[in-house]
Parts: structure tokens; C-alpha cells; sequence
């Protein structure tokens, strides 16, 4: 969770915090239940039942994290997936951020 909270204030549109926390429940279900597809019937149940969500509510963030373009498409199957830079490293993850003041300019002397 704390890994899609970083990445998410990167992000041109930042996802809210009940989208992390619906993103994170899908990305802790692992093994055979999500081998194919991540967001398949069986996982999203499992998802709705952890976080007393209606299918409808389950739906809406699955469209909105969409829209953000913090969920895709597959062109090959038209199955939802996550953005690759989204998904977390299962042993370690670093950051490294530059900011620079576009803006500011050197003084001239």
C-alpha cells in the first residue's frame, strides 16, 4: 500500500486513498487465484468481500483508476492490468526523484 501511495503523488492525476487501498487488496491476492488475470470474477469478490464493497462500488474505482490511466486495457484480451511501473518489486523497491525548478533562473552578474 505504501509503495502505490509514492507513485501515486507522481501521478498527473493522484489516485485517492480508497483506490490505493483497492488496488493494494487486489495486489496481495496472489498464486493461482490471479495467474491469468488479476482482476478476474473470483478475485474481485474476494476484493468486494475484504472491503464491504457492492459490485457497483468495486466497478466505479475500477473505471476511475482506468480513466487516470492507472489501469489498462490488454490489447490481446481486453483484460484489465495493471501499469507495469506500478507494480511493486516482491524484494525490494527504491525511488529516486529529481525535482528542478524550471522556473527559476541563474542570476546574472
Amino acid at each position: 500500500m505504501k509503495h502505490l501511495a509514492i507513485v501515486s503523488c507522481l501521478l498527473p492525476t493522484h489516485l485517492t486513498v480508497k483506490e490505493i487501498e483497492v488496488l493494494s487488496s487486489f495486489l496481495v491476492l496472489s498464486g493461482e487465484l490471479t495467474k491469468h488475470n488479476l482482476f478476474n470474477p473470483l478475485c474481485r469478490k474476494k476484493v468486494r468481500e475484504t472491503l464491504n464493497l457492492s459490485q457497483g462500488g468495486l466497478g466505479n474505482y475500477l473505471k476511475s483508476m482506468t480513466d487516470k490511466k492507472v489501469l489498462m486495457k490488454s490489447e490481446e484480451f481486453g483484460k484489465l492490468e495493471i501499469r507495469p511501473f506500478l507494480m511493486p518489486d516482491a524484494f525490494k523497491q527504491g525511488y529516486q526523484i529529481m525535482l528542478i525548478n524550471e522556473s527559476a533562473k541563474p542570476s546574472q552578474s
